[in-house]
């Protein structure tokens, strides 16, 4: 190890400009030498689409550890456009992977709680797949086979990373500040873990490497609703206007609708020594900087 949280080499940081990857980034920055891609023209960051064939990626140097954080996410796209979100999340996703390992590094690819279906608390990392969403089951299938190339290779499932630049924060605070009702849906959970934790684990994981599955998440669901009303606190507005709705009561079109979302994380306890943040926790150190 160069220094706490850094291996000895360059990390890689795929999808450096995305809310994930850039938190990765500048933690990583702060010990060692550091590299990042993006998809973005102009970006000061090495160009690299995952949309794109494989012909036309730069080629990349020789790095030690890898975060292919570059995804697409939104679960309406997958579902939309299932072939594309395809292409990026999976097919072209093991593709580099491969590369990279072929080159000597490691990879550590990022998932979801979402491979599962949600029916009950704190899934262990050796926990059958059960996806029911197309996001899902393109993550489901590429963690699969980047797993398949052994020692190289660390799948990290992430909860819900919240972060105070959420479009639904914010939007939740310009209507709470302006005095405007907020219907958030009661029936919809998450278990938030900061983005500053998924960092800190990350460099974690740097120091002391292990291949195979990994969990980050909270220590409860957490409703959309009791979310609000813990921002409506923290703002000091009227708990009134905070009024949770369903998401079948708001014609919400939603393709999945987990009754859990944690994840168990034992691993990371034994292994690595972290505790994660409670719930009421992170949503307190994201809303702190509202």
């Amino acid at each position: 190890m160069s220094a706490a949280g850094q291996p000895g080499g360059t990390v890689l940081v795929v999808g450096a400009d995305g809310l994930v990857g850039s938190a990765l980034f500048r933690a990583f920055s702060v010990h060692g030498p550091v590299l990042g891609t993006s998809r973005r023209a102009g970006s000061e960051f090495l160009p690299l689409d995952l949309a794109e064939p494989p012909g036309k990626w730069p080629s990349l140097p020789s790095v030690s550890v890898a975060y292919l954080c570059a995804a697409v996410t939104a679960l309406r796209q997958c579902r939309e456009h299932p072939v594309e979100s395809r292409q990026v999340n999976l097919t072209h996703t093991v593709t580099l992977a491969g590369r990279l390992v072929a080159q000597g590094t490691r990879v550590v690819f990022f998932s979801t709680g979402l491979v599962f279906d949600g029916t009950q608390s704190f899934w262990p990392e050796s926990a059958p797949l059960n996806p029911q969403c197309e996001y899902g089951r393109q993550k489901a299938e590429a963690e699969r086979q980047i797993l398949a190339v052994g020692e190289s290779a660390a799948v990290v499932r992430l909860a819900k990373v919240v972060a105070p630049g959420m479009p639904l924060f914010r939007r939740w605070v310009e209507d709470l500040r302006a005095g405007k009702v907020i219907r958030p849906f009661a029936d919809y959970v998450m278990s938030p873990i900061t983005l500053s934790f998924v960092a800190e684990a990350m460099q974690a994981l740097a120091a002391g490497w292990g291949s195979g599955v990994w969990h980050l998440g909270a220590d409860a669901d957490v409703s959309y609703a009791a979310a609000a009303s813990r921002l409506a606190a923290r703002l000091g507005v009227s708990p009134g206007l905070v009024q949770p709705t369903t998401s079948q009561a708001a014609g919400a079109d939603l393709e999945f609708l987990p009754r859990h979302s944690t994840l168990g994380t034992a691993r990371l306890r034994t292994e690595l020594g972290l505790i994660t943040p409670s719930a009421a926790a992170a949503l307190d150190d994201c809303f702190a900087s509202i």
